[in-house]
C-alpha cells in the first residue's frame, strides 16, 4: 500500500462492456466482374467487464472509482467477408469477500469466495451485420449495414469483507507473539500492520487455514476496529494476554459482545478469550436468533519468553481454530 492509498472496503464504480464494431456495407469488386455482390462483413463483439477474484488482494483501493472501466470496443467489418475483431475483455481484480450490487436495480449480482472465480458485470454489444448478411430475396444488393450495439452500462457498488473463517483481534501494543506465530515471524511492525484487516495464511500442521486479523484499542477505552469484518468468521480469538494488569481488560469481553450485537454476523459460532488470568467468562452467549459458544485458553506463566512457546502456541490455537484436544 502506497502512502496515498488508504485501505477501502466499499467502493462505487461504473464499469461499461465495449461497444460492437460496425457492419461494412461493400461490394466485391474482381477484374472480369465489376459488380460482384455485397462481400460487407460484420463488425466484432465488444468485450465484456469481470470482475475476478485474486487471493493476494486486501482491500479495493486500487481501484480509482473517478474514472469508469470500459472494455475494449470491437473492431469494424470490411470487405471480402471479414468481420471485424472481437473486443479484448476487461478483467479487474477484486479480493477474496467481494460482494457486487447493482446500484440502480437494488439486487446482488454476485459473490467472490474462491481464487480465480469470476463475475461478468457488463456484457460486450453485438457487433453490427454487414450488408452480406443483410441481402434478401427482395433486396440482393443492400447498400447499407448494421451499427454495432452499444456495452452494457452499470453502476456497481462493491462490498469488501474479508474472506476467513477465523478472527483474531488483538492490540498491537500488546505482546505480538501471538499474530507471530500466525505470521510465521514476518510481522516487523505492528503500528503499520493494523491499519487495516489483515488476511494470513496460517498452517497448524496439515491444516492450511484463512485468519483475519483485526486490531483492538486499550489506550484510553476499549475500541474494536473493523469488526464488520468478521463476517464470514466462523470462530473469533481475542489476544487479550500481556493486558491482565490493564484497567480495561475486565471490560474487553463484555464491549467485544455490545459491538458484535447490531452486527449481522450469520456465520460467528465461537469465541476464544486468550490470556494469562481467566476474566470468568460465561460458557456461550445468546444472540438475536443463536447461540454464541465461549472458550478461554490460558497462557502459562512464563512461557512466552522461552523457545517452548512456539510449540505450546500451535497446540493451543489448533485447539481454538480447529478443536482439537491441547495439552492443560
Amino acid at each position: 500500500m502506497t502512502p496515498h492509498q488508504t485501505f477501502r472496503d466499499e467502493l462505487t464504480i461504473r464499469v461499461v462492456g465495449g461497444r460492437g464494431g460496425n457492419g461494412a456495407a461493400h461490394f466485391a469488386r474482381f477484374k472480369y466482374k465489376p459488380k460482384g455482390g455485397p462481400d460487407g462483413g460484420d463488425g466484432g463483439d465488444g468485450g465484456s467487464v469481470f470482475l475476478l477474484a485474486d487471493s493476494s488482494l486486501e482491500g479495493l483501493e486500487h481501484i480509482f472509482p473517478s474514472r469508469p472501466l470500459i472494455a475494449e470496443a470491437g473492431r469494424d467489418g470490411s470487405g471480402a467477408k471479414k468481420a471485424g475483431k472481437r473486443g479484448a475483455d476487461l478483467e479487474v481484480t477484486v479480493p477474496l469477500g467481494t460482494r457486487v450490487f447493482d446500484k440502480e436495480g437494488h439486487f446482488q449480482m454476485g459473490e467472490l469466495i474462491k481464487a480465480g472465480q469470476r463475475i461478468r458485470v457488463a456484457a460486450g454489444g453485438k457487433g453490427g451485420r454487414g450488408n452480406l448478411k443483410l441481402a434478401t430475396s427482395r433486396n440482393r444488393t443492400p447498400r447499407f449495414a448494421e451499427e454495432g450495439r452499444a456495452g452494457e452500462e452499470r453502476a456497481l457498488h462493491l462490498v469488501f469483507r474479508v474472506f476467513a473463517p477465523v478472527a483474531v483481534i488483538s492490540d498491537p501494543r500488546s505482546d505480538f507473539s501471538l499474530v507471530r506465530g500466525l505470521m510465521g515471524g514476518r510481522v516487523s511492525a505492528p503500528h503499520r500492520f493494523f491499519q487495516r484487516p489483515r488476511c494470513l495464511a496460517a498452517q497448524f500442521g496439515v491444516h492450511p487455514l484463512r485468519a483475519v486479523v483485526l486490531p483492538m484499542s486499550l489506550e484510553r477505552a476499549v475500541e474494536f476496529h473493523f469488526l464488520h469484518h468478521l463476517h464470514y468468521a466462523r470462530r473469533a480469538i481475542i489476544n487479550a494476554f500481556g493486558w491482565e494488569g490493564n484497567e480495561h481488560f475486565d471490560a474487553i469481553y463484555p464491549s467485544f459482545i455490545k459491538s458484535i450485537q447490531t452486527l449481522e454476523l450469520l456465520s460467528l459460532e465461537s469465541l476464544t478469550f486468550v490470556a494469562g488470568e481467566d476474566p470468568g467468562l460465561p460458557y456461550e452467549v445468546k444472540m438475536e436468533d443463536k447461540r454464541l459458544a465461549v472458550d478461554f485458553v490460558r497462557v502459562p506463566a512464563g512461557v512466552d519468553s522461552s523457545p517452548a512457546f512456539w510449540e505450546w502456541a500451535e497446540e493451543a490455537l489448533a485447539k481454538a481454530l480447529l478443536g482439537t484436544p491441547s495439552s492443560p
